[in-house]
């Protein structure tokens, strides 16, 4: 249940796998966010013929600088972790979520036991050793096995009962995509800032992502701000070591 990047890649996995399997979801929204991808992630996709069909569109992450930024008058040293140093040509790849998406579609649609359903599921109920799920077309389903990758409020996850315990930070995310005039060289740089990292993470090309962790009044008022004043304020913020920034 879900068709977003875990849904998608879940189901592709299954059916590879020798599973009949039934994808059930609405398109998903467009998601202009980006995923890093390290380690096992990397091998998971290989397996199935992702990472390499997205060939130029994942960045790698060659180099992860970190810069003391919390203006205090003792500050720690500037540090680089370069991937060579361990034997890797990268730590990971970075990639938008659209195009990573775009690539497990490719592969679900050529995926002889898998079944796109492109509707949601009401509710779900046990009947002996199976589940049937109810679909919003009308429809319903008989499985052995449901997964729910249908987003943090999922309906499947509530219909089975399974609980969670929520809180919160005094911290909000800014994220987002620019594009900058010096070349990333495929290095990452988080600023540790006073009210949290602020990290840019480079796509391929010269543009790269930004996470920036601040305080919530704040970045509610940085998200307002014209795009020419959170470029000029973003590269402030970055020390103008990518140049002329563009949101």
């Amino acid at each position: 249940m879900g068709g977003g990047l875990a849904g998608t890649a879940t189901a592709l996995a299954l059916a590879r796998a020798g599973f009949d399997t039934v994808l059930v979801a609405p398109d998903a929204p467009a998601d202009r966010r980006s995923t890093a991808l390290i380690g096992r992630s990397v091998a998971f996709l290989s397996d199935l013929g992702i990472f390499e069909a997205l060939g130029s569109k994942a960045e790698p992450l060659a180099v992860m600088r970190l810069i003391d930024d919390t203006r205090r008058l003792l500050r720690a040293p500037t540090v680089e972790f370069r991937a060579s140093e361990i034997g890797l040509s990268a730590f990971g790849y970075n990639v938008l979520n659209s195009d990573l998406l775009a690539a497990l579609k490719a592969q679900a649609a050529d995926a002889p036991q898998l079944e796109r359903r492109d509707t949601a599921a009401r509710s779900y109920r046990i009947e002996g050793e199976r589940a049937v799920v109810e679909l919003a077309d009308g429809g319903s389903l008989a499985v052995d096995l449901v997964v729910a990758a249908d987003g943090r409020r999922s309906p499947m996850r509530e219909a089975a009962g399974i609980g969670l315990r929520e809180w919160s930070y005094p911290q909000s995310a800014i994220v987002l995509n620019f594009g900058h005039r010096i070349d990333h060289r495929s290095i990452s740089t988080e600023f540790h800032t006073r009210s949290g990292p602020f990290t840019q993470v480079p796509l391929p090309g010269r543009h790269s992502s930004l996470v920036w962790v601040e305080e919530p009044k704040l970045a509610e008022l940085y998200a307002e701000l014209a795009p020419e004043k959170l470029s000029r304020m973003i590269e402030d913020r970055m020390q103008s070591i990518l140049g002329e920034v563009t949101v």
